[in-house]
């Protein structure tokens, strides 16, 4: 007998790849302190050498597995199949970005502390991921760029909870993802949404190196 609803069994595994994946991702931060722990435990000296490529395979790693063994489409992704023209609304929407980080860079500085902005970039393919397990999972892609931007705040509450709750955590990780989602919307363009990102965390980067007081002029005037 004919079901209505149910999906072709080829779509229901690549949905079901693609969202194992994305939790993977989101439960990331709170698997990865005990995973850590253990890494740091049986093999003490390569520890050190390891741990930086943390943000790498948290950022980029997944994305690419899933990717690589075809359980996102690169359309979704943002790869490939988007308009030519895509590139053309990218330059009016990052001038209209550029416009809003100057004018209220210095307010939004505070959030995006404490990291490079090339290494804040590595999160671009894993918020891919999650807007392309949207689109695959739900068959639209601004339902989808929704459900992506959901599952990257779900990803920054457990990262909050798994740095003991009730410390605070900047919405830095929230507002990059909607920025992201924002330009992903118009563009379709994996490529120009994180050449974009890159050029207002830049911006936002220079916005809060002017913000923080300088101690060099008061060292030249003691040493002279």
């Amino acid at each position: 007998m004919h079901r209505p609803f149910s999906l072709p069994p080829l779509k229901a595994a690549l949905i079901s790849e693609a969202i194992a994946w994305s939790a993977l991702a989101v439960l990331a931060p709170a698997l990865a302190p005990p995973a850590a722990r253990w890494f740091k435990a049986r093999w003490p000296r390569a520890y050190p050498f390891l741990a930086p490529l943390a943000p790498w395979l948290h950022g980029v790693a997944i994305a690419y597995l899933a990717l690589f063994l075809g359980s996102i489409p690169e359309r979704d992704f943002g790869l490939r199949g988007f308009p030519a023209v895509s590139w053309a609304y990218a330059l009016p929407i990052c001038a209209l970005a550029l416009a809003a980080a100057r004018w209220a860079g210095h307010y939004l500085a505070p959030f995006f502390e404490g990291a490079d902005p090339w290494l804040r970039l590595l999160d671009e393919p894993r918020f891919a991921l999650y807007r392309a397990t949207g689109i695959l999972w739900l068959g639209s892609a601004p339902l989808g760029i929704a459900a992506g931007l959901a599952l990257a705040v779900a990803e920054w509450a457990i990262r909050a909870f798994a740095r003991q709750g009730p410390r605070r955590t900047p919405p830095e990780l929230p507002l990059r993802a909607l920025l992201s989602a924002a330009l992903f919307l118009f563009t379709r363009n994996f490529w120009a949404t994180a050449g974009m990102q890159l050029i207002l965390l830049l911006l936002l980067g220079r916005a809060q190196t002017a913000a923080r007081p300088s101690t060099s002029r008061p060292e030249a005037g003691s040493a002279s």
